[in-house]
């Protein structure tokens, strides 16, 4: 029998990160999806619907800026890391029921702009630093990408009222970076806020 999702606490995702920047050498992260909500509002925790706190995986990416053959070797040799010792269908995943993501820093980078004055940074008991992403800029980034998960993932935020589609189509249309993007993101929303009354149905709500 497969086992339930767990919930993850803020706590367990903050040392997490403290032992992958222990083993990888760097210092900052930026945090972002699921886990990025559950820290973002870890003092009101009980408001968060149960598909955020019971998420598969932690994304991260580092902090880098510009390219260089210094860099392209620090994050393959973290992404080496992750992947071995935290990442899916790994010893740390059996134990902890979720696993860490090194993600391309370039996916960050399609967040709207002036996400960086929109998020919060913590600094963890380890001294690690992290960039946590505002919610809005998380599903504004799952509208982006467009995979089915990531509507799916839009449209439960909906129908919990983490966010409204209202709110979500004024945050991208006044921090769009992309105008070519703006026919492939109006489609996403529909698509998941049509799902979201679905689920909404289907709960009898």
């Amino acid at each position: 029998m497969d086992k339930k999702p767990i919930a993850i606490s803020p706590q367990t995702i903050l040392s997490t990160i403290d032992r992958i920047s222990k083993e990888t050498g760097l210092n900052s992260f930026v945090l972002f999806g699921s886990s990025s909500v559950i820290i973002y509002n870890q003092h009101r925790l009980r408001l968060l619907p149960d598909f955020i706190k019971k998420t598969a995986d932690v994304d991260l990416s580092t902090t880098f800026k510009g390219q260089s053959v210094e860099i392209y070797n620090l994050e393959m040799k973290a992404l080496g890391t992750i992947f071995k010792n935290f990442g899916e269908d790994t010893d740390f995943e059996k134990k902890n029921e979720f696993y860490v993501e090194l993600v391309n820093r370039g996916i960050v980078g399609m967040a709207p702009q002036g996400w960086e004055e929109r998020a919060k940074l913590i600094t963890t008991e380890g001294a690690t630093k992290i960039t946590v992403l505002h919610p809005l800029d998380c599903a504004a980034l799952k509208l982006e990408i467009g995979r089915d998960k990531d509507i799916e993932w839009l449209a439960q935020g909906f129908s919990a009222k983490l966010f409204l589609p209202h709110q979500l189509e004024k945050h991208v249309q006044g921090h769009a970076r992309y105008k070519e993007s703006e026919k492939k993101i109006a489609e996403n929303l529909s698509n998941a806020a049509k799902r979201s009354k679905i689920l909404m149905k289907d709960r009898g709500r």
